[in-house]
């Protein structure tokens, strides 16, 4: 199964949340591959992954075979990095269909409202949306939905990020935005240690009530 995770906004979580979604699946012993579309390379390097001789934007290229591209990080965690520069994305869903013996296939996209990544959603059997529980983000929020629902896209469902006491009700989200929320994921302090130690939260801490 392939997962997007898409926001038109950063700096909502949306890489965190792909790693640790990704780390909850080995958790319940499923085989996850993170797929990092963001040229910041932003998760690679969130994992510790930060020298790497082969990555997608390679594949693309036809320079390397995927499955040769994917890299394990500290944390177990199975990577394929984005690299330097797609210059022929449209190679990519071929890229996919070349991936073997994965149970889920997670894509961390780059923020913002783009070709790239309406061709990735569509490719993906479920879409997720990340927000914050805040104005600015909600705002952004129907922005990605508006441009999804204009091209058919599959929405999943919305991921309610770092709720806390002052945050807007979840409930408001849905009714602003029809769509269904998937997880409300309170605000941790924690997750800023586990990321400076490359480590995902959900190894950290394993019994959280965030997961």
């Amino acid at each position: 199964m392939r997962i997007g995770i898409f926001s038109a906004k950063g700096g909502v979580g949306k890489t965190t949340f792909s790693i640790n979604f990704a780390s909850a699946l080995i958790e319940f012993g499923k085989n996850p591959l993170l797929i990092d579309t963001d040229l910041n390379n932003s998760l690679s390097i969130s994992l510790g992954l930060l020298n790497f001789t082969s990555s997608l934007s390679k594949v693309l290229n036809f320079e390397t075979n995927v499955n040769n591209s994917i890299y394990i990080t500290p944390s177990s965690l199975k990577v394929l990095p984005a690299g330097e520069e797609f210059l022929n994305f449209k190679n990519f869903e071929l890229a996919l269909n070349e991936i073997n013996n994965f149970d889920y296939i997670i894509i961390d996209t780059e923020p913002g409202l783009n070709e790239k990544n309406l061709e990735i959603a569509r490719l993906c059997n479920e879409n997720f949306l990340i927000t914050l529980p805040e104005t600015t983000s909600i705002y952004a929020l129907m922005r990605t939905i508006n441009f999804f629902e204009k091209e058919n896209i599959k929405i999943s469902g919305v991921i309610v990020n770092r709720f806390n006491k002052r945050s807007i009700d979840p409930k408001e989200i849905f009714d602003v935005t029809g769509i269904p929320i998937l997880a409300v994921l309170p605000e941790e302090q924690k997750i800023s240690k586990s990321l400076m130690n490359g480590i995902p939260y959900v190894f950290l801490e394993p019994v959280s009530y965030t997961h």
